[in-house]
C-alpha cells in the first residue's frame, strides 16, 4: 500500500514543469562504487538499547536489500533514532546480530550532528578533511562547490552557516565515502521547500537503500516504498501506508498513557445497558470525530495543494506571502482537527471498554 502511495506522489510531482535544479543548488548522493548481493544487512533477534537495564527494543528481525526505501515509523521516544543508530553501529548492540557485508559502507545524517561540526572551522576545511592528502585546492573548492556552497560561501565559519547550509554541508560530507545505504534522522527540519523538492529528487536517483525517519509525510510518501513500524518495544515491517500508519499512532499513544490493560476476568461481565443519554453523547462523540477527521483531510489536502503550488515555482512577494499565511492557517487547523479526533475517539474506546 505504501509502493502505491509512492506512485501516486510521484505521478504528481511529474506535473512539476520547472525543474529543481533551476531554482536551487540540488543534492547528489554518490553512488556506491561496488554492487553487493542482497540482504545488505540483517538483525536478527536483536535487543536493542542503552544496556541491560535500559532496553528499547527487542527481538528485531529485519533485513534490508540493496534497493530497499523504508520509512520507519512510530510516536515519539517509540525508539526509532535507537534502531538507526544499532543499525548504523553508533550504537552497539544489547543481545542478538546484526550481520552485514565487510564490504557495506552506511552514511549517517542525523539533527544531532549539526553540533559535531568544528566551530571556527570554514566549509572548505570540512571540504578538505575527506579529500585524499594532497588533493590540489582547486578540486577541494570543486567538491564545495557540488555541495551548494559559492566561491564566497566555502570560506564562512560553520557556526555562521544557517541550519540548511549546515543540513546540506553534513549531507555532502556523508555522500562523499559513496555509501551503499543512506540512514536520514530528520533531514528537512531546517531546509526550505526548494530544498526538500531537491532532496526528494536526490534520494530518489540514489542507487543505494534508504532508510529514513521523518515527520515529513510529504517527503516520505515521495521516496518511500515500504513502512517499519516502530513501536510497543518491537519494531517490524508493516504492511500499511502511511494513513494506516498515522491512526495506529495515535493509538499506540494512548496506550502508553493507559499502561497495561487489566486481566480479563474469568468469567464475563453481563453487557452494560447503555441509557438513551449515552447513545446520545455517543453520537454526539461519533459527528465530532466524523466532523475532525474530514476537516483534517480537508486542511492536509490544502496543505499538499499550496506545497505543490510553491514547488513549481517562486510566486510575486504578495502571492508568496498569501500562500504562507494560508498555509499557516491550514496546518493550525490540521493539528486542532487531529486533536479533536483523538479526543472523541479516545472517548468512544472509553464508553466501549
Amino acid at each position: 500500500r505504501q509502493a502505491q502511495s509512492r506512485i501516486k506522489m510521484l505521478e504528481k510531482m511529474q506535473d512539476i514543469s520547472i525543474p529543481v535544479g533551476d531554482r536551487t543548488t540540488p543534492f547528489h548522493f554518490a553512488p556506491p562504487k561496488d554492487k553487493l548481493a542482497p540482504p545488505m544487512l540483517e538483525l536478527r533477534n536483536a535487543t536493542l538499547g542503552y544496556g541491560e537495564d535500559a532496553v528499547i527494543l527487542d527481538k528485531v528481525n529485519l533485513r534490508l536489500d540493496p534497493d530497499d526505501r523504508i520509512a520507519i515509523v512510530g510516536a515519539n521516544g517509540q525508539g526509532k533514532t535507537t534502531l538507526v543508530k544499532s543499525i548504523g553501529e553508533r550504537l552497539s548492540l544489547i543481545g542478538g546480530d546484526r550481520v552485514v557485508p565487510k564490504a557495506v559502507r552506511i552514511g549517517y545524517f542525523s539533527q544531532d550532528q549539526l553540533d559535531e561540526l568544528s566551530e571556527g572551522d570554514s566549509v572548505l576545511m570540512h571540504v578538505q578533511r575527506i579529500m585524499p592528502p594532497g588533493t590540489p585546492p582547486a578540486r577541494v573548492r570543486a567538491a564545495a562547490a557540488a555541495m551548494g556552497f559559492s566561491h564566497e560561501k566555502v570560506e564562512t565559519n560553520v557556526e555562521k552557516l544557517s541550519g540548511g547550509e549546515k543540513v546540506r554541508l553534513l549531507l555532502g560530507l556523508m555522500s562523499s565515502a559513496a555509501p551503499h545505504i543512506l540512514i536520514l534522522d530528520e533531514p528537512t527540519s531546517h531546509l526550505d521547500i526548494d530544498s526538500r523538492e531537491a532532496l526528494i529528487y536526490a534520494l530518489n536517483e540514489f542507487p543505494g537503500a534508504v532508510l529514513l525517519i521523518t515527520h515529513d509525510v510529504y517527503l516520505a510518501e515521495a521516496t518511500a516504498d515500504r513502512l517499519w513500524l516502530v513501536n510497543n518495544g518491537r519494531a517490524a515491517p508493516y504492511d500499511g501506508d502511511l494513513a494506516d500508519y498515522r491512526a495506529l499512532v495515535m493509538k499506540a499513544d494512548r496506550d502508553d498513557t493507559k499502561g497495561a490493560k487489566p486481566a480479563k476476568q474469568a468469567k464475563p461481565a453481563a453487557p452494560k445497558e447503555i441509557t438513551p443519554e449515552e447513545k446520545k453523547r455517543l453520537s454526539a462523540l461519533k459527528k465530532t470525530a466524523r466532523d475532525a477527521e474530514d476537516r483534517l483531510e480537508k486542511a492536509n489536502t490544502a496543505i499538499a495543494k499550496i506545497d505543490a503550488k510553491l514547488a513549481s515555482g517562486t510566486p510575486p512577494a504578495d502571492e508568496l506571502e498569501k500562500l504562507l499565511k494560508d498555509r499557516a492557517k491550514h496546518v493550525s487547523a490540521a493539528e486542532t482537527a487531529e486533536t479533536e479526533w483523538m479526543d472523541a475517539a479516545e472517548a468512544l474506546e472509553l464508553a466501549s471498554s
